[in-house]
């Protein structure tokens, strides 16, 4: 409770950046974020100064110790981390993240993604490739996903089978399990006021490993995910795309370019920011694309995603109480003893009263967090204004 405690005001430091234009639940978050000219995949070599290249227009590369040039993407959507604006596909790699950003090829297949409490959300170049590098947790509930930090390695021959420590709270994207295969999964993705309760009540996955010279993550079992949906998971067929760009999904298959790259140690990016200048040109793109709306426009789409994220709250709130009671019925049914039925129920009373008080902490810190938000907005528009 205490780590909960102290990352919330490290979260919303950076969060703050990223909350004045929510994306409107009427239009296509994923417009294009510019376009591929034949210059990015024609005579290249192919090692991490493609990537230095490739990601340049859409984000900044700083230096950051101990990991080397980090890029940090240009991005406005509200609350966003990585592994949230996309869907999950099941392959013969595994389970695979279609990203729907034009650049998502890159930063969610190769490399890493770590977190600073100044920088926010950075990615590490890598050069292997995966269909997803994330571990997992489930339970009858809830499916979540969590980007892999930069420290946890993959060795070939021997994968990624253990999480050697615990992740951050806020690494963790959880959503209800019905919702799991949603194309706009980013409407369903609970507030990050929930993860340390599901952490709690979920169980921790990962299975990263080599096949056949392929990568794949299985962390997350299929025949589990198909018991809580009850229905059958379709397998699609992995293929090499030939050129970059957003992933393309037919029905029985999927594309998506993934060339094998290799290190060089004396490349670099061509532009690099400190993090001081990373984050004013982040903080003055995302200030560009406010005044882009009118002030009223602003202050309702924040209202609306708020009201959204309540409601996501309350509904997995109602969901876990309702699983208590589905338990004890089931046990009273079973039961013959009545004392034993009693104690049944007692055990059960005492479990949902702490739920209950999680669940108050849970909305009180959402509702602060509202409100910091709306104050925020407030006064960048008086700011702007004067």
């Amino acid at each position: 409770m205490k780590k909960i405690l102290f990352l919330l005001p490290v979260i919303l430091i950076f969060s703050s950046c990223l909350i004045y234009i929510p994306v409107p639940y009427d239009d296509d978050p994923y417009r294009d974020e510019g376009y591929y000219e034949d210059r990015y995949y024609d005579d290249y070599d192919w090692d991490v100064s493609y990537f230095y290249d490739q990601l340049a227009p859409h984000g900044y590369w700083v230096y950051h110790s101990p990991y080397g040039y980090v890029w940090l993407p240009r991005v406005d959507r509200y609350g966003w981390r990585p592994y949230t604006f996309g869907h999950w596909i099941w392959t013969d790699y595994g389970w695979m993240w279609a990203s729907r950003f034009e650049w998502g090829w890159i930063p969610f297949h190769y490399g890493r993604w770590g977190w600073d409490h100044t920088l926010g959300w950075f990615w590490v170049p890598g050069t292997d490739w995966a269909p997803a590098w994330v571990a997992w947790r489930s339970s009858s509930l809830y499916i979540g996903w969590a980007p892999l930090p930069p420290d946890i390695l993959f060795i070939r021959g021997r994968g990624i089978h253990s999480i050697p420590f615990s992740l951050y709270d806020n690494y963790w994207i959880f959503v209800s399990h019905r919702y799991f295969f949603d194309d706009y999964l980013y409407l369903r993705i609970l507030p990050l006021e929930r993860n340390r309760t599901i952490i709690n009540i979920t169980s921790l996955r990962s299975k990263i490993y080599e096949r056949n010279g392929k990568i794949v993550n299985e962390g997350l079992d299929v025949e589990d995910v198909e018991k809580v949906l009850r229905r059958k998971v379709t397998k699609v067929i992995l293929e090499d795309a030939e050129k970059p760009g957003r992933t393309r999904i037919r029905a029985d298959s999927v594309k998506i370019f993934k060339p094998e790259i290799q290190e060089n140690t004396g490349a670099k990016p061509e532009m690099v920011f400190d993090n001081k200048q990373a984050i004013q040109e982040i903080n003055r793109y995302q200030t560009e694309r406010r005044s882009e709306l009118p002030e009223e426009e602003r202050e309702y789409r924040l209202e609306e995603s708020q009201k959204h994220e309540i409601k996501l709250l309350e509904e997995s709130h109602k969901r876990e109480l309702e699983e208590i009671e589905e338990q004890l019925e089931s046990k009273q049914k079973i039961e013959i003893d009545k004392e034993k039925q009693e104690e049944s129920s007692g055990a059960i009373e005492i479990r949902m009263n702490d739920l209950k008080k999680k669940h108050k902490a849970e909305k009180s810190k959402i509702i602060t967090r509202h409100s910091t938000e709306k104050k925020k907005v407030k006064k960048k528009d008086d700011k702007n204004r004067d």
